[in-house]
């Protein structure tokens, strides 16, 4: 769910930053913008996920040796596409682009 979730985010980004190009602005300034208006949903839709996952975490009860570690990988996951999608994604459309040039 989580990849299907920031695969559409990242679709986003990439139509947000298309759109301000084909206004006229300036890749660097469109990636910019782009990244900016993305990054509320992009962290709210993070946030809430691994927010969801904290009881796993501080389970004690039955079955709690698989929990935890599968909440962890899974909190992981989030973080590093969360930061891929608000760091990584820009960087390499700016980097992309600039070649294309």
């Amino acid at each position: 769910v989580t990849k299907a979730v920031f695969a559409i985010d990242e679709n986003k980004l990439k139509a947000t930053i298309e759109q301000l190009r084909e206004r006229g602005h300036k890749t660097e300034h469109a990636v910019l913008e782009g990244s900016v208006s993305r990054l509320r949903p992009v962290l709210m839709t993070a946030l809430i996920a691994m927010a969801s996952l904290i009881p796993l975490i501080l389970s004690h009860g039955t079955g709690n040796e698989i929990q935890r570690p599968l909440a962890t990988v899974v909190i992981g996951g989030l973080v590093t596409a969360t930061l891929g999608t608000l760091f990584l994604l820009p960087l390499s459309y700016t980097l992309v682009t600039r070649k294309r040039q």
